[in-house]
């Protein structure tokens, strides 16, 4: 096979290398080096670059360890973004002249590359061209650099000089800092000092100009500056302290993200804007005071600060965004002014430390996982005006032992209060329209609820096996309840109830002709007595969508028809197994109990065992009143007897063994 078969070309373009690596030789008339063409291929140990091409794609080169040098041609005018990225055996890179942008991340974490010549034919060198070179040692700025990309020298930890050409019209250098040329932004940051001052004359701190400066513990801004851009200190994680003159007005994104070793910063009254994830993981940061002239505060801008013990949102600030203070672990104390209107989501989840909180009354919404396991949160203050607690908003506040809410709140989300297993009494206002589902789920120490006119509201309660009372406003058109128990209020379905309401026996009143989906969930009654004018139990009776079994959850609770035809309401096709067994439990458990109506009953049930043999013989095996029942009336399948017989013999069960060898001998004879 030819050298020239290992290329797959496509009208001047080097689509693909498909060779077995080494030195490669480009064959002339080749234009562009396209995208991902020889990315990741581990053989390659040399490149010869024709001079035909003009462009190098996209991770042409990306990932080929073993590539240690590379001399780009003069006709080359662009170097795709991350074209020899990730090259960690290349040692030197020459670019010779000829107008050409070097676009971003070109050379990222070539980790080897020492030496690297720019010629004066460079125009463009994109964001983070050289980040993570961390043997790079010197590199010079020639004259026609026209744009300088930010984070160009992050991870450069081994840069010990940079200059800027005294040519260039844009930019210069004083000692190894890239300035603007009129010295107003400091562009990028790369000497190796543990402390600098900002000198005087500069009013921009570029974007990303420090990051990753991980020696650097101090900084001095002098005032005159009115920016610091997006990311200009992150993960400068040896930084302790910083503060931030008046004279500036915003903080850009990710600006001191993940500055590990900050424990305060002092910001200036002047400063009008914090931009999203500005403090974000300063996980040390204890100490911070927020001033007066602050009107915005981004998402997540203090989120992850772990050691931040306390927070007074000044009265500018209208909104606290989504995230702001997520996972302030030690956050005790937040502040807020009377006039924020809006409190997004997870603004303050997993604080698990904060114990009180007031909502201004100018606040219309509680963002979903506001205040999510907040798990010390143990007063909190809700305005009048208040509409919307959104979904999870208190989700697993496991210590707060109640809650007001006020009158004009109209939607309670899906899980939102969830696992707040404090609360013991809950009123939902008059006004609701909706509760969303599992709003007040798992809430074990909930006793009594106050509900609207509300469709599916059970939905909302599931889990509270202790609550013994349910109650409605008296204006109520759909509902009504009886010893707390809920009802339509025509009193013909039964809706909801109470699950903790300690009692052997209930009565389902004689009125009642329906059975609702998941009215009895989690009942602890033993014994529920359905007279036989009830049409359904069906999940498709649920009040509004709630298609449930009317028992779900009752794992103690059996079912106690009152005779009549059928015993059981509903077709038998139409019956679960479940449901089946819950009628002849409740049944057997009478009977055992010794309950005198049973004996009037038999006869019905019998009807019933004998419609439904095949299930209940199933259900003989372990239960040792419906065997005898069913041998007594000779509803017992001579083969299946035989089967019990041998067991019950092997298990030395030899009463029931007795009793069944008897059974076999009359149907025998029968």
């Amino acid at each position: 096979m030819n050298a020239e078969d290992f290329f797959v070309i496509e009208g001047g373009t080097l689509k693909k290398y498909r060779g077995p690596g080494g030195d490669v030789k480009i064959p002339e008339g080749i234009t562009k080096i396209g995208d991902y063409a020889f990315c990741y291929h581990e053989k390659l140990t040399g490149i010869s670059i024709p001079g035909s091409v003009s462009v190098i794609g996209e991770k042409a080169f990306c990932g080929c360890a073993m590539l240690k040098n590379v001399f780009i041609p003069e006709g080359v005018n662009l170097i795709g973004k991350s074209a020899f990225s990730c090259c960690g055996g290349l040692e030197s890179a020459v670019i010779p002249s000829g107008a050409m942008e070097i676009d971003d991340e070109a050379f990222r974490d070539c980790t080897a590359l020492k030496k690297i010549t720019l010629s004066d034919g460079v125009t463009r060198i994109g964001k983070g061209a050289f980040s993570g070179c961390t043997a790079l040692n010197t590199i010079t700025i020639p004259s026609g650099v026209t744009s300088l990309g930010e984070g160009l020298f992050y991870g450069c930890r081994s840069l010990c000089r940079v200059v800027v050409s005294a040519e260039n019209r844009d930019y210069k250098s004083v000692d190894s800092v890239i300035f603007s040329r009129d010295g107003r932004t400091l562009v990028a940051f790369t000497g190796g000092a543990v402390t600098y001052a900002v000198p005087p004359g500069v009013t921009r701190i570029g974007s990303k100009a420090f990051s990753g400066c991980r020696n650097l513990t101090g900084v001095t801004i002098p005032c005159g500056v009115t920016d610091i851009g997006d990311g200009a200190f992150s993960f400068c994680t040896a930084l302790n302290d910083i503060a931030i003159p008046g004279s500036v007005k915003r903080i850009g994104k990710t600006a001191f993200l993940h500055c590990d070793s900050l424990t305060q910063a002092a910001l200036g009254n002047g400063i009008a804007e914090i931009d999203d994830e500005a403090f974000r993981g300063c996980r040390s940061l204890s100490c911070v005071a927020l001033p007066d002239s602050l009107t915005n505060i981004g998402d997540s801008a203090f989120c992850e600060c772990h050691a931040l013990t306390h927070v007074v949102i000044p009265e500018r600030v209208t909104r606290i965004p989504r995230r702001a203070f997520m996972d302030c672990a030690s956050l005790a104390d937040a502040v807020l002014p009377e006039t924020l209107t809006d409190m997004g989501d997870e603004a303050f989840f997993g604080c698990r430390s904060l114990r009180n909180i007031k909502i201004p009354s100018l606040v219309a919404r509680i963002g979903k996982k506001s205040f999510a396991f907040c798990s010390c949160l143990r007063g909190v203050s809700l305005p009048e005006g208040l509409k919307t607690i959104d979904d999870e908003a208190f989700m697993r506040c496991g210590a707060l032992p109640e809650i007001s809410l006020p009158d004009s709140v109209t939607f309670i989300g899906k899980d939102a209060f969830l696992e707040c297993e404090g609360l013991k009494e809950i009123k939902i206002p008059e006004r609701a329209t909706r509760i969303g589902s599992g709003a007040f789920s798992s809430c074990p120490g909930l006793r009594r609820v106050t509900v609207p006119d509300v469709p599916d509201f059970l939905t909302a309660f599931s889990g509270c096996g202790r609550l013994t009372e349910y109650a409605v406003y008296p204006s109520s058109k759909r509902y009504k309840t009886v010893s707390g128990v809920v009802f339509s209020r025509d009193g013909k379905k039964l809706i909801a109830y109470p699950p903790g309401r300690a009692c052997e026996r209930y009565d389902i009143p004689e009125d009642v002709t329906e059975v609702c989906g998941g009215a009895f969930s989690g009942a602890s009654a033993r014994l529920i007595f359905a007279r036989r004018n009830i049409r359904s139990f069906s999940p498709f009776a649920a009040e509004g969508t709630n298609k449930q079994d009317p028992f779900v959850a009752c794992e103690d609770a059996s079912l106690v028809p009152i005779p009549g035809k059928p015993v059981y309401p509903g077709p038998p096709d139409s019956l679960s197994a479940k449901q089946r067994r819950r009628v002849m439990e409740g049944f057997l458990f009478a009977i055992e109990t010794g309950m005198p109506e049973m004996e009037a009953w038999k006869e019905s049930y019998i009807e019933y065992i004998q419609r439904e043999a095949a299930a209940f013989e199933k259900m003989a095996w372990r239960n040792e009143t419906l065997l005898r029942l069913m041998m007594e009336h000779m509803l017992l399948k001579h083969e299946t007897a035989g089967m019990m017989h041998k067991k019950f013999l092997s298990e030395g069960r030899s009463g029931l063994a007795d009793a069944l060898l008897e059974y076999l001998e009359q149907t025998q004879r029968v």
